[in-house]
């Protein structure tokens, strides 16, 4: 196991290629979409995470980014490809990098796991439709050897730019139901061939791309993913199968694994763990996860004050504590943490009914980020039925004019 001198929240963390983390408060992902019609970074974006960047976290994990034009999570979805604007990259970079704050760059492909006004023919690992009940999603096509080999390949190109811009890491995205997820669940990946059946031959497809990538960057680049403890769906990716997975990841050359959880059919991202409710969310399975494992491990969601992020550092299971929507409401929570300005993170009471919670509440935060990007503050006075209507509309328009295509 890593050992740490001390384990304070504003001390330093080594990761195993020999990098450091200034602190241990780690920015999580958040799906910002605040592209430009070619999905290259807007003036807005730049904005935001030069304030992520300002509030000292001392690892900001920019949202999804794609590694495929004509698969998108989000209709301004960034891409990094043959299409990439790399001055633009390279600003952004830059702006994510000051004081000895470190940006890596989510990559990601939403597999099957994509609304029709996005893409009406998508890609999975089998021909296994997505949150049916919803009727958002097409049924997708099952992938070719060849198309999987070529979506690998799609990957390793995403973090060879990521690498040029400047960035200093990137993390792969395994979990919440997108595509390298759909691979490890049983319940999506039914294939018959090397890439299905077994963990380790569902996992293939991941640690193809974790050791090709590591070939491209080197080994001063940092490597992460994240990862479900489990989908939290009957006969899908279980904590065993999750514990498998990271004792197989243990022998490849990865930085640190963020442990969340559940899929948009099961939104433990969105809602939580409802075990877990005097901790943060997944904290329990960190405990396991130490023992099969000794990457660096960060935990995201369910963390409301300075103590209870100081006790988990404190147990030894994590090495990391993963912010979002703390950091979406206040960029420079992590500072006022750090300084001992606040003792509590942000917890604006959002007033949503139950069947609007995980996807009203998502669709807040994102609003909250979008007036940051503006130079605004947050704004507690969002109405969450009017705010989940625009995040939807304009997510469709914005489909209409997207220009950078294959």
């Amino acid at each position: 196991m890593m050992s740490h001198p001390s384990k304070n929240l504003s001390d330093s963390l080594t990761l195993p290629n020999g990098s450091t983390l200034i602190n241990r408060i780690g920015k999580s992902a958040m799906s910002e979409s605040l592209s430009d019609t070619y999905h290259n970074p807007t003036e807005n974006l730049i904005c935001l995470y030069r304030k992520f960047a300002e509030g000292q976290t001392g690892l900001i994990i920019t949202g999804n980014v794609m590694v495929d034009y004509q698969s998108l999570e989000r209709a301004r979805n960034i891409v990094f490809g043959k299409y990439s604007d790399h001055n633009k990259l390279k600003e952004w970079a830059q702006v994510s990098q000051v004081n000895g704050v470190q940006a890596w760059v989510q990559v990601s492909h939403p597999g099957r796991q994509v609304a029709k006004h996005i893409n009406k023919k998508p890609i999975a690992p089998s021909k296994v439709a997505a949150v049916k009940k919803l009727n958002a999603f097409a049924k997708p096509r099952a992938l070719t050897i060849e198309e999987i080999q070529d979506i690998q390949k799609e990957f390793v190109e995403a973090c060879v730019v990521a690498k040029d811009a400047g960035f200093k890491g990137v993390q792969l995205h395994a979990a919440h139901g997108y595509l390298i997820s759909q691979f490890l669940s049983p319940l999506s990946n039914l294939r018959q061939d090397d890439w299905g059946g077994s963990v380790e031959n569902r996992a293939r497809f991941l640690i193809e791309i974790i050791r090709a990538v590591r070939e491209k960057v080197g080994s001063s680049f940092s490597i992460g993913i994240k990862i479900n403890s489990s989908d939290f769906k009957r006969g899908g990716f279980s904590e065993e199968d999750s514990l498998e997975t990271m004792s197989l990841l243990d022998k490849e050359l990865l930085d640190l694994i963020e442990i969340s959880g559940g899929t948009y059919e099961s939104s433990a991202m969105l809602e939580g763990n409802e075990k877990a409710k005097e901790k943060a969310f997944f904290i329990d399975f960190a405990e396991r996860a130490r023992g099969v494992t000794q990457v660096p491990l960060m935990v995201t969601g369910g963390f409301r004050n300075k103590k209870q992020m100081q006790e988990a550092i404190d147990s030894g299971c994590i090495d990391l504590i993963g912010l979002a929507r703390p950091l979406a409401y206040d960029p420079f929570i992590t500072k006022k943490i750090l300084s001992s300005e606040t003792e509590e993170l942000p917890a604006p009471k959002v007033k949503v009914g139950k069947g609007l919670r995980g996807l009203g509440e998502a669709a807040w935060y994102t609003r909250q980020m979008y007036h940051h990007a503006r130079g605004e503050g947050a704004k507690d006075n969002i109405k969450i039925v009017p705010c989940l209507l625009r995040h939807f509309t304009s997510d469709v328009i914005r489909a209409k004019t997207r220009k950078g295509r294959k």
